[in-house]
């Protein structure tokens, strides 16, 4: 999971980097990198959730059930009553489904997404002076 977010920073950052320096002629404002790395993020978390829709639907359909059986044995070592793992099970299991797990993922991703780009923003950006870029 880490991993996923280290690497949706970094295609952020390169993204806007190289829409700035190459389109934008080297002037972005803040604004701009937001745009672009929210844009970025919804693009890149598309993707994740047609991939895990698609593992989870036809490539590896027993994953899920592997999922859950992990999460009971740690709600088991954390010590939940039974009561309460039954209860958690119960709406584990109805949102481990492939179609609400890319919903999901497309919301988490994007939502992180803007989050990576208010900060990477902040050292991505660069105002143009000229009078010209005042009003772009």
């Amino acid at each position: 999971m880490y991993l996923a977010f280290i690497l949706l920073a970094a295609g952020i950052f390169l993204g806007i980097k190289s829409y700035r320096d190459n389109v934008l002629n080297g002037f972005i404002s803040y604004g701009k990198c937001i745009a672009l790395g929210v844009m970025i993020s919804l693009f890149a978390s598309i993707l994740l959730a047609v991939y895990s829709y698609l593992f989870f639907s036809f490539f590896d359909t027993t994953m899920i059930k592997k999922i859950l059986d992990q999460t009971e044995e740690n709600m088991v070592k954390k010590g939940m009553t039974e009561e309460q793992i039954e209860m958690a099970m119960k709406y584990s299991a109805k949102f481990m489904k492939p179609l609400w797990m890319a919903i999901m993922s497309i919301v988490m991703y994007t939502f992180w997404g803007t989050i990576i780009s208010l900060i990477i923003g902040i050292f991505t950006k660069k105002e143009d002076p000229s009078f010209e870029g005042q009003f772009k």
